[in-house]
């Protein structure tokens, strides 16, 4: 397991003063539930949720770990798009 903390898509609270973690959770959460495909959604909440590597989120998918990072990196993309940074 990776032992980085949450911080989807690369979000700095810092920058934002009046920063809400928890609608941000919220609305990433929301986000992920209807913007991202079932196997997305898998991916990413195994990835930043509960801090599995990409290598075995990628077993367990029974994917190739390249694949996984693709499907990463698009659910990634899709994020920023619907939550707008």
């Amino acid at each position: 397991m990776r032992n980085t903390p949450y911080n989807p898509l690369d979000f700095q609270p810092e920058e934002h003063p009046g920063f809400d973690r928890e609608l941000h959770i919220r609305r990433t959460i929301h986000v992920m539930e209807h913007a991202l495909t079932p196997k997305q959604h898998r991916l990413v909440r195994a990835y930043y949720f509960e801090g599995k590597s990409l290598p075995a989120i990628a077993r367990e998918m029974g994917i190739n770990r390249i694949s996984a990072w693709r499907l990463l990196k698009r659910a990634e993309g899709r994020m920023r798009r619907y939550l707008q940074y």
